[in-house]
């Protein structure tokens, strides 16, 4: 299924995850900036090992000529609130996929990539959907990104946790939150470990 005037193309389940394989690898390589769940192997090792119903997968492709420019992943579930049914698109919400995002290179002037992929979605007939729900992003994602400065209609954000990490500030501020006593113990022993031989040296290491 495609739109040609948006250059917008779906790919459905684990046939159509591989079949964007090429194209994809080939967009991860100009996004520096790519994590773990931007990665066509993510998302191959999810379809096999954790999708209940792979052909609810939906990757929606915006291509520039032949090469692709942004790729969407969204799948379709079924949801009921107050005793009634909607289908929702939604990005993945398995326990063992801890985030998500879309994948595209993202610059001063880029497309709101998001705002294009809801606007086909809006106009298909053929994934019948009621709402999208977007779960799991990064405030630094792209999602994010383009979510805080697009035009929406009907939108709702919320807060729906924290992630732990650890700050990498380098060697050289890392050394200096150590106590000064503990820094003289270490500039101590490298100092008695530099006065060994290179055999010494190694065995000391090990």
């Amino acid at each position: 299924m495609s739109d040609s005037s948006n250059n917008i193309r779906v790919f459905r389940g684990i046939t159509g995850l591989e079949q964007l394989r090429t194209s994809w690898n080939s967009l991860a390589k100009r996004v520096p900036d790519k994590r773990f769940f931007h990665l066509y192997e993510w998302h191959h090792c999810y379809l096999n090992a954790l999708e209940e119903d792979e052909s609810r997968v939906y990757y929606l492709a915006y291509f520039f000529g032949d090469q692709v420019e942004a790729i969407f992943p969204l799948a379709l579930r079924f949801r009921s609130f107050c005793g009634v049914s909607f289908s929702i698109l939604e990005t993945f919400n398995h326990p063992h996929v801890p985030l998500n995002d879309i994948l595209c290179v993202k610059s001063d002037g880029s497309p709101d990539y998001l705002h294009k992929f809801t606007q086909f979605l809006r106009c298909q007939r053929e994934i019948k959907w009621d709402a999208i729900n977007l779960s799991k992003i990064l405030q630094d994602s792209r999602v994010y990104s383009f979510l805080r400065t697009g035009p929406r209609q009907l939108c709702i954000i919320n807060t729906a946790g924290l992630n732990d990490y650890i700050p990498l500030d380098g060697y050289e501020v890392f050394l200096q939150k150590i106590s000064k006593n503990f820094r003289d113990s270490l500039r101590k022993a490298r100092n008695k470990l530099n006065s060994y031989s290179t055999g010494a040296k190694n065995e000391l290491a090990f």
